[in-house]
């Protein structure tokens, strides 16, 4: 991978499957993620895992409002 390092990147579905093994990796190279999906306790525990790199926003991607706020939680 080229140099991530400090990029910010946003993940929705990162509560499980593919979204939280791309945060994992993601972080892995340097970059700060804020991950969204609907279920809270996995999202906790994933930022618990992945330390001061990571945070979360509860998140249903049917809703604007709240893809808004991951984006700007993110910002």
């Amino acid at each position: 991978m080229s140099n991530l390092k400090n990029m910010r990147v946003v993940i929705t579905g990162a509560s499980s499957g593919f979204g939280s093994v791309t945060a994992k990796l993601l972080v892995a190279q340097g970059c700060k993620v804020t991950l969204g999906a609907r279920r809270k306790d996995r999202l906790e525990e994933l930022v618990t895992e992945l330390g001061d790199f990571s945070t979360y926003e509860i998140t249903d991607v049917k809703k604007k409002d709240d893809l808004d706020k991951l984006v700007q939680k993110s910002i």
